[in-house]
């Protein structure tokens, strides 16, 4: 593991930005931050709608979570708006369409499943899910590079909470090297307590 990947999660200026840049370029993000503007530009395409039909009262959350999270009454009324025909819906489906990338078996597939994504979202003439599909296309190596690695951003931003959280409360630290050796016992979790007083 080189210098350019071991701290990811500092937030310096300078060359510590670099290096930060240098880790998304060479491990690519998850896509959870596409997924969420899928999912932000969803409720936007819900909200436009919802000033056209009333119907749509009080069901935002149902097109924001996943099914499975949904209780049966909450399935029930999802299945019957998703029967009319609202803008709404084909944004629901759009994120859905997206959240299918991520299940493909390989590279190969999900380039297709992505490429295909992005130009039904192109075509379906919701301003909110064109302006995500013109995001994702910027980020679409980065999204595919996930088959090689797996890596999560999920883990890099808990640990990056965890170094802000240490910074706040130390109101800074005279060296580098002093926040680098704080990171280091804050990330692996080391017990210090002495043996007689475990």
């Amino acid at each position: 593991m080189t210098t350019a990947v071991a701290f990811p999660c500092l937030r310096f200026s300078g060359p510590s930005r670099r290096r930060r840049a240098e880790y998304t370029k060479s491990f690519g993000r998850t896509g959870e931050t596409k997924l969420n503007k899928a999912n932000a530009s969803a409720g936007l395409a819900f909200t436009l709608s919802r000033r056209e039909r009333p119907e749509l009262k009080h069901s935002r959350y149902l097109w924001l979570r996943n099914e499975r999270r949904l209780s049966v009454e909450q399935i029930t009324r999802l299945a019957e708006l998703t029967r009319l025909h609202l803008k709404t819906v084909r944004a629901y489906r759009l994120r859905l369409a997206f959240q299918e990338i991520y299940t493909a078996p390989s590279h190969d597939w999900g380039e297709l499943i992505l490429n295909r994504w992005y130009s039904w979202a192109i075509r379906s003439r919701l301003e909110p899910m064109k302006k995500v599909a013109r995001t994702i296309k910027q980020h679409r190596d980065g999204i595919l590079r996930w088959f090689d690695s797996k890596i999560a951003n999920g883990l890099i931003e808990g640990i990056n909470s965890l170094v802000q959280a240490a910074k706040a409360k130390a109101r800074g630290y005279r060296s580098l090297r002093n926040l680098m050796a704080i990171i280091y016992l804050i990330t692996g979790k080391i017990d210090l307590k002495l043996a007689h007083l475990r």
